[in-house]
């Protein structure tokens, strides 16, 4: 018996920027504000110095490789809907109903598809912390304690967490 992979195994956000590219104009601006608003209220918060030009030497390189870490994530989002087309047999069909399934129209419908989510939420975090630690914050003039509670207050503030959207919301 073949499987046929469906247009709902692709992701939202990724699928909703292909098929409605218009919405960029909005997803891009927005993320960008996100980031800098994450950013300036860490450092007003933490009270570091310079605020204006650490905002301004590190808050595209943020952008950008937010966008990178968030892709990654989706790529394993991706990766849990076309699966069962991929995986052998019997544990294809499992893996498709217990993970795929769920994590292509509504993690919280089963735990095994709440755990493939959630992972991959961290994932794209933890790259979102990695990435700022040792890229981003760089050319800023805050020592590495100050770059460590940024890179972790971006993580936590900017991760995915629209991956945790059921998709059934959307139709």
């Amino acid at each position: 018996m073949k499987r046929e992979t469906k247009l709902y195994n692709v992701m939202f956000p990724l699928w909703f920027l292909l098929i409605l590219p218009a919405s960029w104009i909005v997803v891009i601006p927005a993320n960008f504000v996100i980031d800098l608003l994450a950013l300036f209220l860490t450092m007003k918060f933490c009270k570091m110095p310079d605020i204006g030009k650490n905002l301004k030497s590190a808050v595209l390189k943020t952008w950008i490789l937010g966008f990178a870490a968030d892709l990654i994530g989706a790529a394993g989002m991706f990766l849990a809907g076309i699966g069962g087309d991929y995986l052998p047999g019997a544990f294809g069909e499992w893996f498709m109903e217990h993970i795929g399934n769920a994590v292509v129209m509504n993690p919280f419908q089963t735990v095994g598809g709440f755990l493939w989510t959630a992972f991959f939420v961290a994932l794209a975090g933890f790259f979102i912390y990695l990435f700022n630690l040792k890229f981003c914050f760089n050319k800023t003039t805050l020592d590495l304690s100050q770059k460590k509670k940024l890179a972790l207050s971006m993580a936590v503030f900017t991760a995915p967490y629209l991956f945790f959207l059921p998709t059934t919301l959307l139709y």
